[in-house]
């Protein structure tokens, strides 16, 4: 026979008493908030969110720019060696952004779409002289040049801190 009462349960097999299990106390929103801010996962995922959406806008005009636009993307290739096939290499540029967005924001695909993202935004930067004009300061090209290659930096360094546990893809 089992006997119980609030503080123990005596089982007829063993004759020794099990201590009942406690409910644990529920969090105040103070204390869910800071077991929250401590999830290193939930840090990288807000990181993930933000970083994929900003790329994700700056991909889609790509495509709404028409072929012309695409091939003024793609002249980025110009600056390393390869004069042809622009408008592929834009095209290349605009989806490498914005599925590249999307693999960020789903944690898939990680670190292949870090890579690409960096090499995107490093041709990015070398573009940004061309942009300038004939008579341009040297800070006129660093802040033209300070948004990609941040970006660059950004995705190298989530390339290597991974995606966190709240992912699609499992490290």
């Amino acid at each position: 026979t089992v006997q119980s009462n609030s503080t123990s349960v005596t089982s007829s097999a063993s004759g020794a008493p099990k201590p009942a299990a406690a409910a644990p106390a529920p969090l105040s929103r103070g204390q869910l908030l800071q077991k929250i801010l401590a999830q290193q996962s939930f840090g990288l995922l807000l990181l993930r969110l933000c970083v994929g959406t900003t790329m994700i806008a700056y991909g889609v005009p790509k495509f709404m720019g028409g072929e012309k636009y695409l091939e003024q993307v793609g002249y980025a290739m110009n600056f390393v060696g390869i004069n042809f096939g622009y408008q592929f290499f834009g095209l290349m540029a605009g989806l490498v952004e914005v599925v590249g967005g999307l693999m960020l924001i789903l944690g898939a695909y990680y670190r292949i779409s870090c890579a690409a993202l960096v090499f995107v935004m490093i041709m990015a930067t070398l573009t940004q002289k061309a942009g300038l004009p004939a008579n341009y300061s040297v800070s006129d090209f660093i802040l033209s040049a300070l948004h990609p290659l941040s970006m660059a930096g950004i995705f190298l360094s989530m390339l290597f801190i991974g995606p966190g546990r709240l992912s699609v893809q499992k490290q």
